[in-house]
């Protein structure tokens, strides 16, 4: 590594189970084969980051996944980054003492990371992670529609979103609008006129759950054929899988569906995605349970979605960032976001924050 760079660095860290403490003496990762060592500008939450310091992380492993920043180092057979490119995208943070975002920097694979382009800030690039990873895989990896480009036909019919306003329910709407799909989206009022800025054509309430089932149907013509439930809950997943249309359909799911969900309605296939598969190695995401397999296939769409989404000619600029809320304190206060998300007061709106210039 260059003299530019310290041997040491601040990072916050998973001491113990809902334990984290800022270290300031974390050594600074050295990239290996295939990898570019990032210094990070800006970071951004998401409930799985809390989510993994409460309840499934690793002890002494560095927290986070959505970074920006710019490439200070590369390691062996890097062939298309080199030192001083912008740079976002996603890690898998909580699980490795190496590979956590919210550091001063971090190590990640050439072939995952995103070449910012020259049109988007640090603070909003940032925004494109787990959120922006996540409504892809739903999207062309799992729904199967094809990308912008292709010649292919793309399927017909109403595409569901259930919590339009989250991160993934706001990058699911903008591929769809893209992609020309017609879409109808739950959220609550006060988000109506976000979600459908971000390409809903219509937006349901679904506090009323057989009020909502109704309206879904009324405005699709008999219901959708494709859905993304990003919430999860019973009552949730009762909109979704009775939002279908006769023929049923796949719905995409975030979180694993109750067998009361599952026995709903047999011709609706419920499926469980996690970005993390996406890298393609074998981990450890329960304490106690077998690893994830390897998932070859989820690497290689993803590996192929990078080269689409990057640079001045990627799918990110035809897709809006996350609205970011951008906080102040950088690391030192990043708990602070963690106890608004748990509180359930974040809506809308990404937390954002700057490690360094």
């Amino acid at each position: 590594m260059s003299a530019e760079i310290p041997e040491t660095m601040r990072a916050l860290v998973i001491e113990q189970l809902k334990k984290p403490e800022v270290q300031s003496d974390r050594p600074v990762p050295k990239p290996q084969a295939g990898e570019v060592l990032v210094k990070v500008a800006h970071v951004a939450l998401n409930p799985t980051d809390w989510k993994h310091l409460d309840y499934v992380g690793a002890p002494n492993s560095i927290i986070g996944c959505d970074y920006s920043g710019n490439v200070v180092a590369v390691g062996s057979d890097v062939s298309k980054l080199k030192v001083g490119d912008r740079v976002c995208g996603v890690v898998h943070g909580g699980k490795f003492p190496d590979k956590g975002s919210f550091a001063e920097y971090l190590v990640t694979r050439e072939d995952t990371t995103f070449v910012i382009p020259t049109s988007l800030s640090d603070a909003d690039s940032a925004t494109y992670g787990v959120g922006f990873g996540t409504a892809a895989m739903t999207v062309f990896h799992d729904q199967g529609y094809s990308y912008p480009s292709a010649e292919k036909e793309q399927k017909q019919g109403w595409f569901l979103v259930s919590g339009g306003s989250t991160s993934v329910g706001l990058f699911t709407l903008s591929f769809l609008r893209l992609l020309g799909i017609k879409s109808i989206a739950t959220a609550s009022p006060h988000s109506f006129d976000l979600v459908k800025s971000y390409g809903a054509d219509h937006v349901v309430d679904y506090h009323d759950k057989d009020a909502a089932i109704a309206e879904i149907h009324k405005v699709t013509g008999g219901g959708v054929v494709g859905g993304l439930e990003c919430v999860a809950g019973d009552e949730n997943f009762d909109i979704s899988v009775r939002a279908f249309g006769e023929k049923g359909g796949l719905l995409t799911c975030l979180l694993p569906p109750s067998d009361k969900a599952k026995a709903i309605r047999e011709d609706v296939r419920i499926n469980n995605i996690l970005l993390y598969t996406a890298f393609g190695k074998s981990f450890e995401f329960l304490p106690g349970k077998p690893p994830l397999p390897a998932m070859p296939k989820d690497n290689a769409w993803f590996t192929d979605f990078v080269k689409r989404a990057g640079g001045d000619s990627g799918l990110m600029t035809k897709i809006k960032s996350n609205p970011v809320d951008l906080q102040s304190g950088g690391l030192d206060k990043i708990t602070n976001g963690f106890d608004m998300m748990r509180q359930n007061k974040i809506s809308g709106q990404k937390l954002v924050y700057k490690v360094s210039a």
